[in-house]
Parts: C-alpha cells; structure tokens; sequence
C-alpha cells in the first residue's frame, strides 16, 4: 500500500496483521465482556488520541518529517478501523443469535 520499510520489515504489513491478529480479538472480547463503556472504549480512544498527536505534529514539524507523522496517524487510523470492526461484531453477534433461537 505505502511501501514503507523499517529495516526488514514492511510497515503497512506489520499494521494489518496487528490489527487483525491482536487489536480485533481484543476490542472483541472487552465489547462481550466488559461492563464499564469507558473500558469498552479505551482502545478506541487511545489510538484516536495517537492519531490527532501525530497529525498535530506533522503541522507542528517541518520538512519530509510531517509526512512520517502523517503515515503513523493513518496507521492509527487503520487500527481505529480495526476497533470498529470489533464493536461491529459486537453488535451484529446478538441479533444473529436471537434469529437462530425463533
């Protein structure tokens, strides 16, 4: 997607699988099985916090360092997509069961 590498390791890769491996399963569980919203939504506005300080800093840098800022917010973003898809799951999970019970 934006072929940027860290050594070795191809970014927007390592971002996906995280996102699919770790953060999904994750959000998932803490939307099942957390009481507290503000539990819930912890994830979610962490890395929605990350994003607005890394675009805050591409503003706030100058030169080729803004558009480092600007892919690690979008790589936030991807990982805030990532959580969506959890509380996704979360709510079609319920509706899906009541149908299997009619």
């Amino acid at each position: 997607m934006f072929d940027i590498y860290w050594g070795d390791i191809e970014l927007t890769t390592l971002v996906l699988i995280v996102s699919v491996v770790l953060i999904l399963p994750a959000q998932t569980l803490l939307c099942f099985r957390a009481k507290s919203l503000s539990l819930r939504l912890l994830p979610v506005l962490t890395l929605s916090a990350l994003a607005v300080v890394f675009l805050v800093l591409n503003f706030a840098s100058s030169g080729w360092d803004g558009l480092g800022y600007v892919f690690l917010s979008l790589f936030c973003a991807m990982m805030v997509l990532a959580c969506a898809a959890g509380w996704g799951v979360w709510a079609v999970v319920p509706k899906t069961a009541k149908r299997r019970r009619s």
